[in-house]
């Protein structure tokens, strides 16, 4: 990616983050090695975020009056800059990390799974909002007590599972092996766009990089 905004972004109207997408219905389970081969730059592109380079699986809804996305994503930040005071407790930290925010959290990597909520719904669904907005449902890094990546990791797995038609959950691994859940969401409709992306407000260019791939239709076989 080049030195400027990529975001897939529906609050800032902003879509020009590289991203392959595929429709998908009913159960699957889904995993990725997620490599980041450049860090940051002292510098942001974007005002009032901090510089940093992530990647992860997306989700679409593609109903267009809604709008809604979610992201799973391993990321780096600038040296020095933390997500502290860029995130809202109880988000950042969330239950599983005692809920306080800390300084210098996503100094040495962090994951996150972030919804989007564009427009409100009118059947109480549980994401419904008045005005546009982002909840940070789980924001976590080696300050957490179940982190498993190494400090200064460059790469993760992430692992994203769609089970009984109606839920989402998301995992956090060093190998691809032993997984850390980091949390459940239930409400989605059956039929979403699925696909992999990369963001970066890094005002030098960086390099993502996807491999180890696999996708299970159906309800996977233990």
């Amino acid at each position: 990616m080049p030195g400027t905004d990529h975001d897939h972004d529906p609050i800032r109207k902003r879509f020009n983050a590289p991203r392959l997408l595929r429709d998908i219905e009913g159960d699957f389970e889904i995993q990725v090695r997620v490599r980041i081969d450049s860090s940051p730059s002292a510098q942001s592109t974007v005002i009032g975020q901090p510089s940093s380079v992530s990647a992860g699986l997306l989700l679409i809804y593609p109903e267009t009056e809604r709008s809604i996305c979610i992201r799973l994503e391993y990321g780096r930040l600038q040296d020095g800059v933390g997500l502290d005071k860029f995130a809202v407790a109880p988000f950042l930290a969330g239950p599983q990390l005692g809920g306080e925010s800390r300084k210098g959290i996503g100094e040495d990597g962090y994951a996150a799974v972030s919804s989007f909520f564009c427009k409100k719904r009118n059947d109480g669904m549980i994401w419904d909002r008045e005005t546009p907005g982002l909840s940070l449902y789980m924001i976590c890094d080696s300050g957490w007590k179940d982190w498993p990546l190494s400090k200064k990791a460059n790469f993760a797995y992430l692992r994203l599972k769609h089970r009984d038609g109606r839920h989402f959950d998301y995992f956090l691994s060093p190998d691809g092996e032993k997984w850390s859940g980091l949390g459940s969401r239930s409400g989605p409709p059956a039929k979403v766009k699925l696909g992999l992306a990369a963001y970066s407000t890094s005002s030098e260019p960086s390099k993502v990089r996807f491999d180890q791939l696999k996708l299970w239709r159906g309800k996977k076989k233990e």
